[in-house]
């Protein structure tokens, strides 16, 4: 299912924040609210489209989204006019990891890829991912299952933040009782 406005991502909200608490991959660019909001506002945010990457029919619990790829569609690679699909990234994003379901992260990107393939995508971009992530392991696997050729262009190091905690068990731990009142009051 492709989505090709913000307002097309409300009815499906509940799902995306679901797929965003159970992905080994976080990315607080794609979650539900940043990825509207960047839609709506954001420079080229209007060509984005969101490919809602589903499981399988008459699974014992239903249809559930394993997936979530935010992509552009555009022609030319270094001057020659092929169709390729670009995971999208904007001014302000730092990470563009697609969410992708703990544990099927395999199926939600095979069926990413399959639909690009069929929709005519010469190429598929993902930039700007982490490397020996969730997502990486799924690409580097579908790559040689499939014979597909992957390509690393460019290779950025930057620095993480990965909490032991969640982040209300740090602010009962950093932040006075008082304070902590204080902000909830006004949220």
């Amino acid at each position: 299912m492709v989505l090709e406005t913000a307002d097309a991502l409300a009815p499906f909200r509940d799902a995306i924040e679901a797929l965003t608490a159970d992905s080994n991959d976080t990315n607080s660019q794609y979650e539900f609210y940043s990825l509207a909001a960047a839609m709506e506002h954001l420079d080229g945010g209007a060509d984005v489209r969101v490919a809602l990457l589903w499981s399988d029919e008459g699974v014992a619990d239903g249809r559930e989204l394993v997936g979530m790829v935010p992509y552009r569609i555009t022609y030319g690679y270094f001057g020659l006019p092929l169709p390729v699909w670009r995971v999208w990234h904007h001014l302000h994003s730092y990470i563009c990891t697609p969410l992708l379901k703990r544990g099927r992260e395999n199926q939600a990107l095979q069926r990413f890829m399959s639909f690009a393939d069929h929709a005519g995508a010469a190429m598929i971009e993902f930039p700007m991912f982490e490397v020996s992530s969730a997502f990486d392991r799924a690409l580097c696997e579908i790559e040689s299952q499939q014979r597909r050729q992957l390509v690393e262009t460019e290779r950025h190091e930057r620095a993480f933040l990965k909490p032991e905690v969640t982040e209300d068990v740090y602010l009962a731990t950093h932040i006075r009782k008082k304070k902590r009142k204080d902000c909830q009051r006004f949220a």
